[in-house]
């Protein structure tokens, strides 16, 4: 960061702007990797329009399949349906009919009736998305039953590389996911169960640019809509 020394002169303000500028170039020109989630399905449970399009466009070269709720109460729904195929959920707090926090509450009470029955699946991983982001709020998340939490608006890199550790695959479309032991709060098993037949929402090249993430901070939240966005 640089510093301004007094007395101020023109000189001095000039030479710290060309500073500033050009390590904020720097780090907006620094090239982004993308990664590879052939195969992965992904929740996406967010209520306002903009926002979905711009997680659209994050991971439309990344070759993952997308789902899309509009309110916690589809995620539920959509998660009951597709359990043994989701890889992820991202997962809005503020959104209308039922938050996130208690939609992941009940997604986690889904899961303990099946591991009460002895069947053995891995428990989905879930990421919260919201602009609060304080300790507390990370706290809150944590004990709701989520995995982990990213700030609003979302760095593109920084997800890529925390999603990496849960998704991530190499050129066969084989699993180089880490094993997150120290974020999970179990470890996982392999699933057994039989794949639904429902048919994801493959997600396409979104037109967004970059810039529309500044948007991605909690706006007022339209009406919920019936049924999964395609």
């Amino acid at each position: 960061t640089p510093c301004l020394s007094k007395p101020l002169t023109p000189e001095k303000l000039r030479a710290a702007l060309e500073e500033l500028t050009g390590a904020m170039l720097a780090q907006t020109t620094e090239a982004l990797v993308v990664p590879d989630y052939h195969g992965k399905k992904i929740l996406v449970a967010e209520d306002i329009k903009v926002n979905r399009q711009v997680i659209r466009h994050y991971f439309a070269a990344t070759n993952a399949e997308l789902f899309f709720a509009e309110n916690g109460a589809e995620a539920v729904q959509a998660f009951a349906a597709h359990r043994d195929e989701l890889a992820l959920i991202l997962m809005d707090v503020q959104m209308p009919e039922m938050d996130g926090y208690e939609a992941t509450r009940r997604i986690r009470a889904l899961e303990a009736e099946r591991a009460a029955a002895g069947e053995n699946f891995s428990p989905v991983t879930i990421f919260a998305m919201t602009a609060n982001v304080f300790r507390e709020d990370v706290e809150k998340a944590l004990a709701a039953g989520m995995d982990g939490h990213f700030g609003k608006p979302v760095d593109r890199k920084k997800m890529y590389a925390t999603l990496n550790k849960y998704l991530a695959t190499n050129e066969a479309g084989q699993s180089t996911a880490e094993e997150p032991a120290a974020e999970k709060t179990e470890p996982a098993s392999p699933v057994t169960a039989s794949p639904v037949t429902a048919s994801p929402v493959t997600a396409p090249p979104a037109t967004v640019t970059e810039a529309a993430a500044s948007i991605l901070a909690k706006t007022p939240a339209p009406s919920a809509a019936a049924a999964l966005m395609p």
